[in-house]
């Protein structure tokens, strides 16, 4: 028991628990239910902050704007594929320095409200499912590049899906 106290006391400061984060709320749980009806959301420590939106059309605004691709993160906050995908795969430089390339943008389909059933119907409509999670590479075209349907525990699984919606000098120059 003491152990077991131990360990878990570790995430009292914010340390990351592991296999455990899967079953935890999102780290910033308030402020990503206000987020996601409606506005951005920041996630990420120190100086490296992305921001992730919480709209799909102002994400592909944004992208036809800077000419970026866009990584739709469908997720739940009842999740915990969504959650071990965010605290264990997320945080990988290798994961990190592709995201930096992307217009981020977080879709909640598990609460309550009609901002949440438009995600979900967004999600069911064009892409045929509402398993969670979902990732989804899309042009600033509006046009899909690429899918990643579930979690993986290979982070290089994971780098492989994100390289495809960059630019092969991109690419490259990360790996």
């Amino acid at each position: 028991f003491i152990g077991i106290s131990v360990y878990l006391y570790t995430g009292l400061g914010d340390k990351p628990l592991g296999e455990l984060d899967a079953f935890m709320p999102p780290m910033d749980y308030e402020s990503t239910i206000h987020a996601a009806g409606g506005g951005g959301m920041a996630a990420g420590t120190g100086a490296a902050k992305e921001v992730w939106l919480s709209s799909y059309d102002e994400a592909l605004a944004l992208a036809k704007a800077e000419s970026k691709p866009i990584f739709i993160d469908f997720t739940g906050f009842a999740c915990t594929n969504c959650r071990w995908m965010e605290s264990n795969i997320f945080p990988k430089p290798e994961v990190q320095a592709l995201l930096d390339d992307y217009i981020l943008v977080k879709l909640f389909t598990d609460g309550q409200g009609e901002v949440y059933d438009q995600n979900r119907e967004f999600q069911q409509e064009r892409f045929g499912t509402v398993a969670l999670p979902l990732y989804v590479v899309m042009n600033a075209d509006d046009e899909e590049i690429a899918r990643f349907p579930g979690m993986t525990r290979e982070t290089s699984e994971f780098v492989g899906f994100l390289q495809k919606g960059i630019s092969p000098k991109v690419a490259s120059a990360t790996m």
